[in-house]
């Protein structure tokens, strides 16, 4: 069983459909001076991903218009998806909790780029947080070792 993290975001009208999912990729400068900033981005991480999973339509709420996009936004709940990144073969057990900084020091930089680069900064974001291996989708040999591709699920 998979362990999701569940929050309220805002989200434009026209995403607040169950199944979008969107990255955050970084805060502009506009939205910390918000005063929906709390409620919005405020409450989710940088380099995660997420997809919707129920939006208020209870309570059909227009919070106001973004300020970066000038579209009208909603409350929806979301869920962080888990992640994809390599580890070296010897430390893919199924529910291990690491520290990908004291993992990723033994990697060699050019292994990452078996992976999409998207996937990788993704993942980068999260170096100073343990994570749980959630699953081993499969191996590759790179430089002479085995590496397992991971689905991976930061702890924070």
């Amino acid at each position: 069983m998979v362990f999701t993290k569940r929050k309220i975001t805002l989200v434009s009208k026209d995403q607040a459909k169950i199944g979008f999912s969107f990255t955050l990729l970084t805060i502009p400068d506009e939205c910390k001076s918000c005063r929906f900033y709390n409620v919005c981005i405020g409450n989710i991480k940088v380099g995660r991903k997420y997809r919707v999973v129920d939006v208020k339509r209870d309570r059909y709420v227009i919070y106001g218009k973004c300020r970066l996009t000038g579209y009208e936004v909603i409350p929806v709940i979301v869920e962080e998806l888990p992640l994809i990144t390599i580890l070296p073969h010897k430390l893919c057990i199924e529910g291990l909790t690491l520290n990908l900084e004291d993992v990723y020091r033994q990697v060699p930089q050019f292994c990452f780029e078996l992976l999409r680069k998207d996937l990788v900064s993704l993942v980068k974001s999260c170096l100073n947080v343990k994570v749980k291996i959630l699953e081993v989708l499969g191996s590759v040999k790179c430089c002479g070792s085995i590496f397992n591709i991971v689905l991976i699920q930061p702890y924070d």
